[in-house]
């Protein structure tokens, strides 16, 4: 199955890559946020620290993962 335009967005919570929850956009579309926007998830309310966009290395078989680094320390 291919992965073509959709994304991994994977949510890291205060540096801990171990604790990432993975989501899959199906679409494609998912609006990546700007550092410093607030928001909540799971019940608490979260700041992004940063974004990054990593590239399949194989193509087409993996999709890209959007990495979003939150914190609730701010």
């Amino acid at each position: 199955m291919s992965a073509h335009g959709m994304i991994a967005v994977m949510y890291i919570y205060n540096e801990n890559e171990n604790a990432a929850e993975v989501e899959i956009d199906r679409s494609g579309m998912f609006a990546t946020p700007m550092g410093g926007t607030i928001f909540n998830r799971k019940g608490k309310r979260w700041e992004v620290l940063r974004t990054t966009m990593q590239s399949p290395n194989v193509q087409p078989e993996v999709m890209p993962v959007l990495k979003i680094y939150l914190t609730d320390q701010f």
